[in-house]
């Protein structure tokens, strides 16, 4: 979709490419070290056991990245939906928290359950878990396309992504009055999903709130009818590097 807007708005592929982004290797060397340590293609030999160590630096590097390059349109909500995510599975013992209801709802609730709690980078919710409101507490639901789990860093992230790189492409700058609204709507949103949280049932059953609260499914609720995403937008375009200076690097 990001691409999409950067088209449609007269940037070029070309121009991303050869965008003056500081230390772009790191990104590359964090999604190697995930990989590296979580399926598909994981757990390596030499890694085995050291996954949560090994999430957690993941996680270090694109703090470093986004810090380089927070000149950048965007990079401000990049930076707070990551360390959301960050603050959540560094507090977990380096897995991120994903409650039953969510999972149940995206369809992925067997595999944890087989799994026996813990899978990959991720951990249900139980009475020990911290800061369980940064955690997959929301759903995209079964059924849907890309239907999965996600937390409110993950939703940072998604309108991080449209502001940046259609500034990295070129774009041409939107009518201030649009970006406005866009703005609104994405807090709109921000909103909705923060006031739809509820304990989830886990932390309910061991006392942590009183029995007469509702019950932790309106976040997925609210996920199963809300269809409508909603993107920030750039005020302007990004300087490039042409490309005879991208050969010499």
């Amino acid at each position: 979709m990001s691409l999409c807007l950067g088209w449609a708005r007269g940037g070029s592929l070309r121009n991303l490419l050869s965008a003056d982004l500081r230390a772009s290797w790191i990104p590359l060397l964090a999604l190697g070290l995930q990989l590296a340590v979580f399926e598909p293609t994981g757990p390596l030999p030499f890694l085995r056991g050291r996954e949560p160590a090994v999430h957690v630096a993941s996680y270090g590097l694109l703090g470093l990245f986004l810090s380089a390059n927070r000149h950048l349109p965007g990079m401000w909500l990049l930076g707070l939906g990551l360390a959301c995510n960050a603050a959540a599975i560094v507090a977990n013992g380096g897995r991120m928290p994903a409650s039953e209801e969510a999972l149940r709802a995206a369809g992925r609730w067997n595999l944890l359950e087989q799994a026996g709690m813990v899978y990959n980078n991720s951990a249900v919710i139980g009475p020990g878990t911290r800061l369980w409101f940064l955690g997959d507490v929301f759903a995209i639901p079964e059924g849907l396309p890309l239907a999965n789990v996600f937390s409110l860093g993950d939703v940072l992230l998604a309108l991080g992504a449209p502001v940046l790189v259609p500034a990295l492409m070129g774009a041409r700058p939107v009518d201030r009055r649009l970006a406005r609204a866009a703005t609104a709507a994405a807090a709109l949103l921000l909103g909705m999903l923060v006031l739809s949280l509820r304990v989830p049932q886990a932390l309910r059953r061991t006392g942590f709130v009183r029995p007469d609260q509702p019950p932790a499914v309106s976040a997925v609720q609210l996920a199963s009818t809300t269809t409508t995403s909603f993107t920030l937008v750039p005020v302007g375009p990004v300087r490039t590097r042409s490309p005879k200076a991208s050969k010499k690097v």
